[in-house]
Parts: C-alpha cells; structure tokens; sequence
C-alpha cells in the first residue's frame, strides 16, 4: 500500500529503515533531521528521498503525513511523537524506548488515544526467524520452565548516552529487548522475588545494575540473573519435555536434546534479516499493513507501559528518572 511516509532521523538507524522503505518501494518517504550535514549525507546515499531540517522544539511540523517513523535520538523520541499527534499524522511507528520516564510514557499513550492515532513501538525481535521458529515450537511444545539474562556490555555503551536517560536507565533503553522477548514468547511476567543491588557501582547509571529473582511468565516458572560489573550476555532459554531451546545470540536457536550435551543450532527461514536488519523489514511491513490486514506483534503504547513498568520493578526503577 503506498503512503507517504516521514521518517524523523538521520543516524545509522534511519539508514536501516531507508534502506527498507526504499527497497520495497513503500510509498514517497520524506526524512527530517536535525542536523544539516547527515542531512545531506541522507540524499546523497538515497537520492529518492526529500529532506527538510525539523523546526525547533515545539514548532508545529507545517504539513501532514499518512504515516510516521520516528528513528531520532532516544532523547528527542518524545517530542517528534507529540509533535507528528499534533500534526494529525494517524499512523505512528516509533523506536524504543520511547521515553524511560513512565510518566511521560501514559501521557503520551493517552494523547495517542485522544487523537485516534494508531502508535506502535518497534520491538524488532519480535520479528525475527528465530524467535518466529520458537514462538511456533512452543505452540506445540508446553514450556516447563525458562531462564534469561539481560548482562550489558558497558564498554559498548555509546558516550553520549552517560548524559541522558539512554544509560541512565539503560534495563528501560537497551536491556528491555530480553525482557519484551520473554514475555512475547511466553506471556506477561509477574515477579514473585526479586534482589537488585550494586546501585553506585556505574557513576553514570545511578541505580542498581545486578538483579536477581524469579516468577512467572504467563503460567510457565521464569528465573532471571544478571550482573553487569560481570562478564556475560543476553540469553534465554526455554525447556520442554523434548527439548532445550537457548537464544544466546538472539538472532539464533539452539537446542540441546535427551541423552547429549551438545546444543544444535536450529535451521532458520531468515533470509530477510540477512538482507536487512534482522527483524526490522517485519516491523515494517505489519506497519504498513492497514489494521486487521496482517500480523500484530508490535505492542500499542499502553501496551509497552505495561511492560516497561513490570521491568521497572524488577531493575528497582521508579517512574520517572
């Protein structure tokens, strides 16, 4: 269906949807910055596309669109989404985490809602192959138990984020996938028990960054454990009576059988995140799809604040930063 489409953003991010956008003809795409340079750098690399530079903060947008994708920076996420609700824009696709401030978060949802605005949040994990082959494995196979660890690599965390809500509250900005994944492959997650600790132990995140606990994920027994002043990884595994299924990467699926020790990586129908940035051409095409015309893995805003505020409570978060 062919729309026309802003896409509020200039960094590597954008890029991936541009390159999307553009490769499936997807309608005219218009790409507002901030930024005159990448701007620029923008049309020379997708020569296709428009651009204009965004008006200040809390200047209108000057005209409307079918449809918006928001890929800025995490702290300008906010505002480009009041900004494309007040221009009329009906159709919203926005990057995570939206906002770490949970308070914001329901006011943007209720402005959503006031406008009759469809806003769904870019949980690209949901979409790829292989948590696809897994969420379709646990149809069949009743899960019995399963276990995740969300373990930053501080070194990797961008500078700039040190300044502003991206690493000070990085479980909400980053870690989040792990947790959405979990509750996508197995449902809602209620903590029964649970310790965070360390809080000071990052100058630049002031709260807790060891967190340990278990509950349930819908009815299956959920166990969690994550260090990050220690070595480690995202991971989750589930088990069943046949099998154990580990995502450790993400982007892949293991599964250690009765009677060995040796995990087996599952065979994937994944080409599209080869292509692109796995899982991302999904969310673009369920985004695209009118409502009810296709998939819906992609949470509504309240949606999204329901769980963010679940893993606010397990990382010892409060609502605002």
């Amino acid at each position: 269906m062919s729309k026309s489409i802003l896409l509020i953003g200039t960094g590597p991010m954008a890029a991936e949807y541009l390159k999307i956008l553009t490769a499936k003809a997807s309608g005219e795409v218009t790409v507002a910055g901030r930024d005159d340079g990448r701007l620029a750098g923008v049309k020379a690399a997708f020569p296709g596309v428009d651009t204009f530079r965004l008006p200040p903060a809390g200047a209108p947008l000057g005209r409307t669109w079918d449809a918006a994708i928001l890929a800025s920076g995490i702290p300008d996420l906010a505002g480009d989404l009041e900004r494309c609700l007040a221009a009329g824009i009906p159709q919203v696709l926005v990057e995570k985490p939206v906002t770490t401030d949970l308070t914001r978060l329901k006011r943007l949802a209720d402005l959503a809602a006031g406008k009759g605005a469809r806003v769904r949040v870019a949980t690209n994990r949901r979409h790829y192959g292989s948590i696809r082959k897994l969420k379709a494995i646990l149809a069949g196979e009743s899960p019995l138990g399963a276990s995740f660890d969300f373990t930053e690599w501080l070194s990797r965390v961008p500078k700039a984020w040190e300044s502003h809500e991206g690493g000070q509250r990085l479980a909400l900005s980053n870690s989040f996938h792990v947790f959405d994944t979990v509750e996508h492959l197995l449902g809602a997650f209620k903590k029964e028990a649970g310790f965070h600790g360390e809080t000071g132990a990052v100058a630049w995140h002031p709260d807790p960054v060891v967190f340990f606990g278990y509950g349930k994920a819908g009815t299956t027994p959920v166990v969690y454990g994550t260090s990050w002043i220690s070595p480690g990884r995202w991971a989750i595994e589930v088990m069943t009576r046949e099998g154990r299924y580990r995502l450790a990467p993400m982007e892949k699926l293991a599964v250690l059988r009765h009677g060995t020790l040796e995990w087996k990586e599952i065979p994937l129908d994944n080409q599209v995140d080869l292509d692109f940035k796995p899982g991302l051409a999904g969310v673009v095409g369920e985004f695209l799809v009118p409502p009810g015309g296709g998939e819906a893995l992609l949470p509504d805003l309240n949606a999204y604040l329901q769980m963010a505020t679940r893993m606010a409570d397990l990382c010892g978060y409060k609502a605002a930063p």
